[in-house]
């Protein structure tokens, strides 16, 4: 496949959804959002990220791009990873 775009691209006929965990180091998180944005080649149907930390400013690390394909799920009350990966595979299911 060759690559039209420096950006991820994104596909409703795509069986792929990227499951991401956070937990308030929004730096790292903003460096592996731009490298995966650069990186993936394979279309991507949608994008889950977990925020544990509770704190909004999640949202300010995501691609301009990737807004209309990403739901952010933020857990008020700190859940850890493996937890906050259940609660997205739930949304997954939902969602495909």
């Amino acid at each position: 496949m060759i690559k039209l775009s420096k950006f991820m691209q994104f596909s409703d006929s795509s069986d792929i959804t990227l499951v991401i965990t956070s937990c308030g180091r929004f730096d790292l998180l903003k460096r592996t959002l731009e490298s995966l944005d650069k990186y993936i080649e394979y279309p991507i149907m949608k994008v889950i990220i977990t925020e544990d930390s509770g704190s909004s400013d999640v949202h300010l690390t995501i691609p301009e791009q990737w807004k209309l394909h990403t739901d952010v799920i933020i857990n008020d009350v700190k859940l850890g990873q493996l937890a906050s990966i259940d609660k997205a595979y739930e949304l997954g299911r939902v969602i495909n």
